[in-house]
């Protein structure tokens, strides 16, 4: 999936935040948050959390697990 650059920001920053605090990333909470400041994008929390989950693998912050997509 193709990400607008303002998510995809937001989205890295809150990979390095839940990193940096070694606390746990509440992925449906930030997708959540983040749709809603970017209500216009045409994206909707699944697609963003999809993303936020996908990157948090690929950055150690995540453990693989079932697309969220999936689950709804």
């Amino acid at each position: 999936m193709s990400t607008p650059l303002d998510i995809a920001v937001e989205i890295a920053g809150e990979l390095m935040r839940s990193r940096g605090a070694a606390k746990p990333l509440d992925v449906a909470l930030v997708a959540r948050d983040i749709s809603r400041r970017h209500a216009g994008s045409g994206f909707s929390d699944i697609e963003i959390a999809d993303a936020l989950a996908e990157e948090g693998v690929r950055a150690g912050v995540l453990q693989r697990g079932p697309r969220l997509a999936v689950l709804e």
